[in-house]
């Protein structure tokens, strides 16, 4: 074989090799899929770059117990409250391509990419998650975490495609506004596919939060979006609080998509 050809090769290889590359303490390149995709299900921060954050986003193992829970660290820039937000998370088992969680109760977070949490934080967090303790499989939701199709999808689908977005500036008044902007964390799904989403609406200018949302929604019905709220309070433990009612009030069962 030529040398030039063997050089061509080279530089292909090199580039495969560059491409799937991921900066160091990532998802991508610490393969933490699982939490990454709890965070995503379950935390109304909405992480930076949806899908594509593994290349961004950052998460770390802190410890496990002996039934198999993991307790995370993870980072990532949050389009809810326009800064970095560091969690703890608890993920109570991985099986298969699902991870296994407690809605609304498996993380705590703090703004700032090194926020630092007590002790008297984590211990309660680990309580909370019956730390030390058998896995109790009527407590768990679950999230399948390998990259799928995203017609399979309706997270993803509501996550990228701009017709929902139309749909929803419709349904509140806001087709017809240009200056402002919408974004949408699509979280966990129920057994009868109705999803959560956390709707903010921002000031284009400013980037400043003029309302926010959360609104019931499933893409098979007719009329799409079910149930609408409005958050008063953007505050992390109001959002936490007032999701859990929300989820309470008109969630069908743990998530189980």
């Amino acid at each position: 074989m030529k040398k030039w050809v063997l050089s061509l090769f080279a530089v292909f290889l090199i580039s495969l090799l560059l491409a799937s590359c991921y900066r160091p303490g990532t998802i991508g390149a610490e393969r933490l899929y699982a939490v990454n995709w709890v965070v995503h299900r379950d935390v109304p921060v909405q992480p930076m770059g949806g899908a594509d954050g593994i290349k961004f986003n950052e998460a770390s193992i802190l410890k496990k117990d002996q039934y198999g829970r993991t307790l995370y660290s993870f980072s990532a820039y949050s389009g809810t409250f326009k800064s970095t937000v560091t969690l703890r998370i608890v993920v109570q088992k991985e099986r298969g391509d699902f991870a296994y969680y407690y809605a609304d109760d498996c993380y705590i977070f703090k703004v700032g990419r090194d926020a630092s949490f007590d002790t008297a934080e984590v211990e309660a967090l680990l309580d909370c998650n019956d730390w030390g303790k058998p896995i109790q499989e009527e407590k768990l939701s679950r999230t399948q975490y390998k990259n799928r199709d995203w017609h399979e999808d309706v997270i993803s689908s509501v996550d990228y495609l701009q017709s929902e977005k139309r749909l929803l500036r419709a349904y509140l008044g806001l087709q017809d506004q240009e200056d402002i902007l919408v974004a949408i964390d699509g979280l966990e799904v129920d057994a009868a596919k109705n999803q959560i989403l956390l709707v903010t609406v921002d000031d284009a200018e400013t980037r400043e939060t003029i309302h926010a949302y959360w609104i019931l929604y499933n893409a098979d019905s007719e009329e799409p979006v079910l149930v609408c709220e409005e958050i008063v309070d953007l505050n992390m433990e109001n959002i936490k609080e007032s999701l859990r009612a929300f989820r309470e009030k008109y969630f069908t069962s743990n998530g189980m998509y």
